[in-house]
């Protein structure tokens, strides 16, 4: 008999509720065939059709559809949707390090609710889930009925792996047909000499990028005692008096994150620290209208 399929919950109502007042918007990634602005439904000539409707006084002739004409004597009218107007990318890091307690439920939550804005927009959104290699990849579409897809790919991904940000940024070029929105959503416990000079190049190419940094809380203020540490991605263990390490660790981390901060605001990309033990409700609002804003 078959083990039934796991599914973690990533539609989260709460946060959905207080994201749809938002818009995410590109600031960057534009030249006609993607832009920022987001268009309602249009009459008029777009290379999407969108459906028949009866004649009415005053429509425009020229979109009237003379084969129907012809065949039933009848008048309809062809409309017309504009084209997606931002393709976006969503990168969800699914390494071993993502396992970490509450992290990876975390990380598919905001990932959905992402899709779900981006997609409520009339944009185009995939999804690239990633380790060592590249594990999952599904091309950016549209519309509402995807949605549910793109969520029951997130409900089964189980981490597993290294990090490797550098491989899935190198694998990114021959699949990136158009400049995008890339959204990485990772614990960016990578060497950071590894990748940034990658993400650079996809920034010098004119994609957006934003980096959402997502750490638990014990990953940023260790908690006290004797404990026995863990790497999820090598599997090495060792024991630890917190106490007498807590120093240096906050050094290390406080060095990782002001060397990831300083990359990225040198290279204009939007990055924010995400602490899992917050209100993704709120946190994730708060930067979306810190984002409108600017």
């Amino acid at each position: 008999m078959e083990k039934p399929i796991s599914r973690r919950q990533v539609i989260d109502p709460v946060v959905l509720a207080k994201i749809s007042q938002f818009l995410l918007k590109s600031k960057q990634v534009s030249e006609g065939e993607v832009s920022g602005s987001h268009l309602a439904p249009w009459k008029g000539y777009s290379l999407e059709f969108s459906h028949h409707r009866a004649y009415s006084p005053g429509d425009d002739l020229r979109y009237l559809d003379w084969k129907i004409l012809g065949k039933r004597d009848r008048f309809y009218i062809r409309e017309f949707v504009a084209e997606t107007n931002l393709n976006a990318l969503i990168l969800l890091d699914i390494s071993s390090s993502m396992n970490y307690k509450n992290k990876f439920d975390y990380a598919c939550v905001m990932a959905a609710s992402l899709a779900y804005l981006l997609l409520s927009g009339n944009d185009a959104v995939g999804l690239i889930a990633f380790h060592e290699r590249e594990a999952l990849y599904l091309p950016p579409q549209t519309g509402m009925g995807y949605f549910h897809q793109f969520v029951r790919i997130l409900e089964t991904l189980e981490p597993a792996g290294k990090t490797d940000i550098s491989s899935v940024i190198s694998q990114l070029g021959w699949q990136m047909k158009r400049r995008s929105l890339l959204i990485f959503i990772s614990d960016f416990w990578d060497e950071t000499e590894k990748y940034i000079s990658l993400i650079k190049v996809l920034k010098k190419k004119k994609n957006e990028i934003i980096a959402f940094h997502l750490l638990h809380p014990d990953e940023t203020e260790l908690p006290q005692g004797y404990f026995r540490f863990r790497d999820e991605e090598t599997g090495t263990e060792m024991n630890v008096d917190a106490d007498l390490f807590k120093k240096e660790y906050d050094r290390l981390l406080e060095k990782h994150t002001q060397e990831l901060r300083h990359h990225f605001r040198l290279a204009d990309i939007d990055h924010r620290l995400f602490s899992t033990g917050g209100s993704m409700a709120d946190d994730l609002s708060d930067w979306l209208s810190r984002r409108t804003k600017k």
